[in-house]
C-alpha cells in the first residue's frame, strides 16, 4: 500500500515534544485512531525513557503498535511496516482516521514512501558460518594486537636511546641467524627506534 494514494495525518517530533498530546488531540476532534511510529514503545515495560504517554489516551483513543512485543525480542522495519498497514487497514475499515505519531523516521519515512521488504527466512547455516568467522577475526585480532603492544614497549622502553635499540635490533638478528633462523626486523620498531 502506498500511503501517497490515501495521505494520513503525520506527527513528528523528538522524545517529549508533545506530539502524543497533540495527536490525541486530532483524534479526538476527527474521531481518530492512532498509530504510533516509534521503535521503543513497541516494548512492553519500557515504560521509563520512551515517553509513552498512555494516560494522555485516555479510555475514548484507541492507539495501535504500542506494546506489543517483549523487551528483549527484535522488533525490526519489516515487522512494523507489516502491522502498521495492518493496523492502518482496520482504521479505515473502521471508517475510522488513522494519525500517526512517532519519532522513528525510519519507520515513518518507509511507511510514508510505500517501502515493500521482502520477507526472507532465516538461514541458521549462514548465520553458524558467519558466527565461526567473526570469532576467528576476534581471536586472531586480539593476538595479533598483543604482538603489536609489545613491540611498541619495547621501542618505547628505549625512548631516547635510539642507538642503543638500533644496535641491539642488529645483534637480536645476529643470534637468530647463528641459531639457524633468518633476522626479523620488524620495520614499524626500525623506524621508531630511528
Amino acid at each position: 500500500m502506498n500511503s501517497a494514494a490515501s495521505p494520513i495525518p503525520v506527527i513528528v517530533g523528538p522524545t517529549a515534544c508533545g506530539k502524543t498530546r497533540k495527536g490525541v488531540a486530532l483524534a479526538r476532534l476527527t474521531g481518530g485512531e492512532i498509530v504510533s511510529a516509534d521503535s521503543r514503545q513497541v516494548y512492553r515495560g519500557m515504560d521509563v525513557g520512551t515517553g509513552k504517554d498512555l494516560a494522555d489516551y485516555g479510555t475514548d483513543v484507541p492507539y495501535h503498535l504500542i506494546d506489543i512485543a517483549d523487551a528483549g525480542t527484535k522488533y525490526n522495519l519489516f515487522q512494523y511496516l507489516r502491522d502498521c498497514r495492518a493496523a492502518v487497514a482496520g482504521i479505515k475499515a473502521r471508517g475510522k482516521m488513522p494519525v500517526m505519531v512517532g519519532g522513528t523516521g525510519l519507520y515513518v519515512e518507509s511507511f510514508l514512501k510505500g517501502i515493500e521488504l521482502p520477507e526472507v527466512p532465516e538461514n541458521t547455516a549462514l548465520r553458524a558460518e558467519l558466527a565461526q568467522h567473526h570469532r576467528h577475526r576476534q581471536y586472531a585480532a586480539s593476538h595479533k594486537g598483543y604482538r603489536n603492544r609489545n613491540i611498541l614497549c619495547r621501542a618505547s622502553r628505549s625512548g631516547e636511546q635510539g642507538q642503543r635499540s638500533r644496535t641491539s635490533l642488529r645483534h637480536s638478528g645476529r643470534a637468530r641467524h647463528r641459531q639457524g633462523r633468518a633476522p626479523q626486523h620488524d620495520k614499524r620498531t626500525t623506524q621508531k627506534a630511528a
